[in-house]
């Protein structure tokens, strides 16, 4: 019994490296330093970078930047552009980067010069400004004030209030508006779990049923496409339970399991995002959990 007691430590133990591991590996994913827009005289972050909409354009800029500005995982290009909408036109303002410099590292931000700046938007020029023709079928979105939902990877975070706006050749052609918040905050969530044993306990599945899984310690459930209503409640998702194999060709899919996995996520309430005219789970309706078997 002792032996066995050690056994399933470590099935435990190993299970859990494996779900460590994998939040380790999308940490490496660093969140993105914002650009910034002006809209209706109020700043804004911009929560994506509108000049790599083209390539060529985004490499005659990083030609030209200076080899010993800063560069971080948060900014690998190492600039930062300002931009403006006037009379639903999308201008690039203007461009710095950072540099260190001293013992100290004081950090001093330099602005691009009006020779550069025309050297690689030349032809978007209309008098002194630029207007950002080159951005099209291209989806802008612009947040300020408190962050509400944050995940360490490009920019996948959102702001209390959000604006979208829909640019055609520079043009803003749609926009919309958002209030976001957070809903049911008592509701479900995995981050109120305690790994790994608190997710089989909030969710006790009939394994016994599947002689198949003699012999098997752990299981993966995969809930993807969560749709979720105004008051916390699942109106569908694709739930998958399968085996803890490599790979999806070595693994195997129980659909029992899966079926009734699906059945109890449905009776539960989640605490849900408002998030730009859509409900969220906290964790943006997927998750990867492990379900270690006793």
């Amino acid at each position: 019994m002792k032996a066995m007691s050690i056994y399933k430590g470590m099935t435990r133990r190993f299970v859990m490296c494996i779900y460590v591991l994998g939040i380790a590996m999308s940490a490496l994913a660093t969140g993105q330093e914002s650009d910034v827009i002006v809209i209706n005289g109020k700043r804004w972050e911009l929560l994506g970078k509108p000049i790599k909409a083209d390539s060529v354009l985004r490499a005659n800029l990083l030609a030209i930047l200076p080899k010993e500005r800063s560069i971080s995982t948060a900014n690998w290009d190492g600039y930062k552009a300002y931009w403006s909408v006037k009379s639903d036109r999308l201008y690039l303002d203007s461009i710095t980067v950072t540099f260190f410099i001293g013992r100290n590292d004081v950090e001093v931000e330099k602005r691009l010069s009006d020779e550069d700046m025309h050297h690689v938007f030349g032809k978007y020029y209309e008098g002194d400004v630029i207007i950002a023709r080159w951005v099209t079928d291209y989806i802008i979105r612009a947040g300020i004030g408190k962050l509400l939902f944050y995940v360490h990877g490009g920019f996948s975070r959102f702001h209390k209030n959000e604006q979208t706006l829909k640019i055609e050749q520079g043009k803003v052609v749609e926009r919309h508006s958002y209030h976001n918040k957070v809903l049911h905050k008592r509701g479900f969530s995995l981050g109120k779990v305690e790994w790994p044993e608190g997710f089989p306990r909030q969710f006790r599945l009939h394994v016994n049923d599947y002689p198949e899984l003699a012999g098997v310690k752990s299981l993966v459930v995969i809930a993807k496409n969560m749709k979720l209503n105004k008051k916390g409640r699942l109106l569908d998702c694709d739930v998958t339970v399968r085996t803890s194999g490599q790979d999806e060709e070595t693994s195997r899919i129980i659909e029992g399991l899966s079926q009734e996995m699906k059945e109890k996520m449905m009776k539960l309430r989640w605490r849900t995002l408002y998030l730009n005219g859509n409900y969220y789970t906290s964790d943006l309706n997927t998750f990867v959990a492990p379900y270690v078997l006793e």
